[in-house]
């Protein structure tokens, strides 16, 4: 779905030059996902998701990024303390197609802590509310390769 050039491409490469304005990143946005997922605003989530957890999108595009985000008429604050991996942000999710798909970023620092889907409807054995998927991103310098990076 996301092929090179594209904000998460598939070789992982962002962009230097990234509509810096909100309002066009967020057309950007939805002209890269046109046609993709289950839902049109839950894809630009996921998609932005993508090019967060690779940890190549610099502060100010991420600013951008998540000032864009804003403008998805669905997106909503879905917990205000949200804990991955033990670390505590904010969720910010799109209800759609039977899960919850939501971003948790640290509103300190603006960085992405990382993301979880969550069943919004009971499906044969997992009740509502079950997360069916969570990841979170650590990034640092390691100091020599396969170590945890210092943070």
């Amino acid at each position: 779905m996301h092929g090179a050039g594209h904000l998460a491409g598939a070789d992982r490469r962002v962009p230097r030059r990234a509509p810096p304005d909100p309002e066009r990143l967020f057309d950007r946005l939805r002209d890269d996902t046109d046609g993709h997922g289950r839902d049109p605003d839950q894809e630009v989530l996921v998609y932005a998701a993508d090019a967060l957890r690779s940890g190549l999108v610099p502060a100010d595009l991420r600013s951008a990024l998540y000032r864009a985000l804003a403008h998805l008429p669905t997106l909503r604050i879905t917990e205000r303390f949200a804990t991955l991996d033990g670390r505590t942000g904010t969720a910010l999710g799109i209800d759609a197609a039977g899960e919850q798909q939501e971003i948790v970023i640290d509103p300190a620092t603006g960085a992405f802590i990382g993301e979880r889907t969550r069943r919004t409807e009971a499906t044969g054995s997992l009740p509502a509310g079950t997360v069916i998927h969570s990841s979170s991103v650590t990034y640092g310098i390691a100091k020599q390769p396969w170590s945890p990076p210092t943070t």
